[in-house]
């Protein structure tokens, strides 16, 4: 009892009325940052043009995915985010919709930059493609998220290669989804915030 009391006067002392404060430090538990996932591997060969790869992020977090690059080379053209695997040639690539995301608009610093973020949550499979120049490869299949795709020509379906994967950064932010004990806390802070304004109610009647 006397703990309960302790609890309530800190709460008095602090001002339970700052409590948007404390939620929103309770939610704070997410982070920024520039490289969601990559492939850094090794310098290994060139791919012949039209290159795809597949990448898993990491469960437990929500990811604004906002550019990507190929590593190692000076790419052009564009890349395609897909949320399916993409079955069809180079050539019909720019006309393909189903599962489409994003587009890149730009390519500067390192990175193509999709004109609108893409939301997605963790554990999920995401597909890019692009066509028109060569892919740094990793021959000793250092990533185990995802798949390399390539196409021998442009009229060629992609094919997925199981032995390598291809150089590969992923950029965007990535925010920690609250686990249940998160929310166990806040409600234990309602609570005891509930009992503290209904004393204080009573004693001022």
């Amino acid at each position: 009892m006397n703990s309960f009391i302790y609890t309530l006067s800190l709460l008095r002392t602090a001002r339970i009325l700052r409590l948007p404060v404390l939620l929103a430090a309770l939610f704070s538990s997410g982070y920024a940052q520039s490289l969601i996932t990559h492939d850094p591997g090794f310098i290994g060969f060139s791919a012949s043009a039209n290159v795809g790869q597949s990448f898993t992020l990491e469960s437990g977090f929500n990811y604004s995915i906002t550019g990507f690059n190929w590593i190692g080379i000076t790419p052009s053209g564009v890349v395609r985010l897909f949320d399916q695997e993409y079955t069809g040639t180079p050539n019909d690539l720019a006309s393909a919709t189903t599962g489409l995301l994003a587009t890149s608009e730009s390519y500067a610093s390192g990175q193509f930059t999709f004109s609108t973020p893409v939301e997605v949550g963790g554990g999920t499979t995401l597909y890019v493609y692009g066509t028109g120049y060569q892919a740094s490869i990793d021959p000793f299949n250092g990533y185990a998220g995802g798949n390399i795709f390539t196409a021998s020509g442009p009229t060629s379906s992609y094919v997925a290669g199981l032995t390598f994967d291809a150089r590969f950064e992923v950029f965007g932010t990535a925010s920690a989804i609250p686990e249940p004990s998160t929310y166990a806390a806040l409600a234990g802070v309602m609570c005891l915030g509930l009992a503290w304004w209904r004393r204080r109610r009573a004693t001022v009647a």
